[in-house]
């Protein structure tokens, strides 16, 4: 993923980085380091860089912020972040690296900085982080999604489940034609799972899906006058097992 990170033209549309620092000069050094590799940001100030991120939503992947600067302390801006972007990678970079190093732990614990970068900051070296901030951010952001689609489908699953069995009253009292019938449900929430989710989000959203049919098919199990016996074998098989 980290070489696709900077190669990708939709990325580079889309997530951006934005660097914070007091000296016009090391911001024009920083669009230059990335130019043709990724959107960068620049403001002078804490002010501009809040507009930057106002103005950008969705868009601001990772924050570089200088440690120290007139109106506002880099360490000061990047809480700010934090409450306010909780998803933005932030990295605080310092001159005085002796100095500012009780500062860079606050910023580590306070702050959840994900690097505190010494200047100057050799270009490979920051290109290297950025690609890895970059990773970070979008590793997040796809688990973060991927949780909230898993759940998603599967309310959308439960949901066909229970019109499917409403509106097949006589037929779902048999229970072999109810697992046939909920068996093709699950094929198609499959086919829509590994379309849109993780390997790790299908394979979750399938045993989500197993466990509620199962409870089903147990529930008719105990009440279904065609089985009083009990002697039926649940049997989905290759239908919808990966």
């Amino acid at each position: 993923m980290v070489d696709k990170v900077f190669s990708s033209e939709q990325l580079n549309r889309s997530l951006k980085v934005l660097f914070v620092d007091d000296d016009v000069d090391q911001c024009h050094i920083y669009e230059r380091i990335f130019v043709g590799r990724c959107a960068v940001e620049v403001a002078k100030n804490t002010s501009e860089a809040r507009k930057i991120l106002a103005a950008n939503p969705g868009e601001i992947a990772v924050v570089v912020s200088d440690m120290r600067m007139p109106t506002e302390s880099g360490l000061d801006f990047l809480k700010y972040v934090r409450e306010n972007y909780p998803s933005v990678i932030r990295i605080l970079a310092s001159a005085y690296a002796e100095e500012d190093t009780r500062s860079a732990l606050m910023a580590i614990n306070d702050c959840g900085v994900h690097k505190y970068l010494q200047k100057p900051i050799a270009i490979e070296s920051l290109r290297a982080e950025i690609k890895n901030a970059i990773e970070l951010y979008l590793h997040n952001t796809l688990d973060t999604h991927s949780a909230q689609n898993v759940s998603s489908l599967f309310e959308e699953f439960k949901d066909s489940c229970d019109r499917w069995t409403l509106h097949n009253v006589d037929l779902s009292q048999e229970l072999r034609a109810l697992d046939y019938g909920l068996c093709g449900i699950i094929s198609v929430y499959r086919t829509r799972s590994l379309n849109s989710l993780s390997r790790e989000g299908a394979d979750e959203l399938m045993h989500l899906m197993d466990d509620y049919v199962d409870n089903i098919m147990c529930s008719s199990m105990l009440f279904s006058q065609a089985d009083t016996k009990g002697q039926y074998v649940l049997n989905r098989g290759s239908n919808y097992k990966h």
